[in-house]
């Protein structure tokens, strides 16, 4: 990374952290609000934070994973709302894997300027009712019509969905030997056919909006096709994943360190020294927090490189599992000291219990997994 790309990058991550004080932090509630802020987003639009991953042809800051996810830690620490930053977070990381890396040039100049200045945001609508987003039991289908493609079925629990411009679809579009083939396809809101269906409270990571949409004979041109034909599930769903762990190490990191920060505020508050134990503690989930985030900034690094999965994959089970025992430990800590967090860190830290939690039970998942491919010598490690 060059001196140039560098400073751009600092400079990204300090006005982020700036916005997130003086704008998110500001705004007491944000993370019980169901309604979600347009006012707010279209001020991180007019700051530029939410251009961070579009390239700067297309009026963006430019920055990669390492940039998005360091940029996205400063919003969660100074802002203290974990819902508004993986709205962001989205966002980026829509425009930066789907986008650039699969939409062909005309669809790029359509989407890209837009996202950058934020009168714009792409909904990733893979997810459907009763299926989640397992490819075996997928119905949303594609065929060729008249004027281009016709797209029916029904996806929900789509982030960004209610104030999303632009859906990316995946649809059935083929079958090989009794296995479904995936096309993608941009879809604009107001495109004949589709209708947006009611916001979903999902309880937690207010407010960051989650809905749904239906494609009823939803009619969309050639040029809609996003990437290759009926090779979408493994071209895009697959690596998304990783893309979508490893750039929420930065926000759920940022998150971890502003709960310490106020931990460490309360202790500098109380009169005489800090109990032996407690600084002890406090030494080890510093320390903790010092090798997640080495962890975190080596996983945005390697997903620059396409072909590093399979060294990607231990990092963000070892960052998984690390983060699940750091947060439990902030707490005992913050027990011990006998502190009473604020509001906006109590939420936050129910919004981290979600998250952890969630991760944990993937991650143990994906760690059988690995495990049972070292024994067959299936391992990339």
């Amino acid at each position: 990374m060059g001196k140039t790309r560098d400073s751009i990058m600092t400079g990204i991550v300090r006005d982020a952290a700036e916005f997130a004080a003086a704008r998110i932090a500001a705004r007491p509630g944000l993370s019980t609000e169901r309604d979600f802020p347009a006012d707010l987003w279209r001020e991180m639009g007019s700051a530029g934070l939410l251009g961070t991953g579009v390239p700067r042809k297309y009026g963006g800051g430019g920055v990669g994973y390492p940039g998005i996810s360091a940029a996205g830690g400063a919003l969660a620490r100074h802002g203290l709302c974990l819902g508004i930053t993986l709205s962001w977070l989205m966002h980026q990381i829509t425009a930066r894997f789907f986008m650039c890396r699969f939409a062909s040039p005309g669809q790029k100049q359509a989407v890209l300027p837009a996202m950058a200045q934020g009168t714009a945001t792409a909904s990733i609508a893979i997810s459907e009712p009763g299926a989640g987003g397992h490819p075996k039991h997928l119905r949303t289908s594609v065929e060729k019509g008249a004027g281009g493609y016709v797209l029916r079925g029904e996806k929900s629990f789509l982030t960004n969905g209610p104030i999303a411009g632009f859906f990316i679809v995946l649809a059935v579009s083929g079958q090989d030997g009794g296995r479904k083939r995936y096309s993608a396809f941009l879809v604009p809101r107001d495109c004949p056919g589709l209708s947006v269906t009611g916001p979903l409270d999902v309880g937690f990571l207010r407010p960051c909006p989650h809905g749904g949409i239906i494609l009823d004979g939803c009619e969309v041109p050639p040029g809609s096709l996003l990437g290759n034909p009926d090779t979408a599930y493994e071209d895009m769903v697959l690596p998304f994943r990783e893309v979508e762990d490893t750039s929420m190490m930065g926000p759920i990191l940022g998150a971890q360190g502003a709960r310490m920060d106020e931990i460490i505020a309360s202790l500098r508050r109380m009169s005489g020294p800090v109990p032996d134990e407690t600084a002890f503690r406090l030494g080890g989930v510093s320390s903790s927090l010092a090798a997640l985030d080495v962890l975190a900034r080596e996983a945005a690094f390697l997903l620059e490189n396409p072909g590093a999965s399979d060294h990607l994959e231990p990092l963000v089970l070892a960052f998984r599992s690390l983060c699940g025992q750091v947060h439990r430990e902030i707490g005992d800590m913050a027990a011990l000291a006998g502190h009473h967090p604020s509001e906006a860190h109590r939420l936050l830290g129910l919004d981290l219990d979600q998250v952890v939690q969630f991760a944990g039970r993937v991650g143990r998942l994906k760690q059988n997994r690995l495990g049972a491919r070292l024994v067959t010598g299936h391992s990339g490690v």
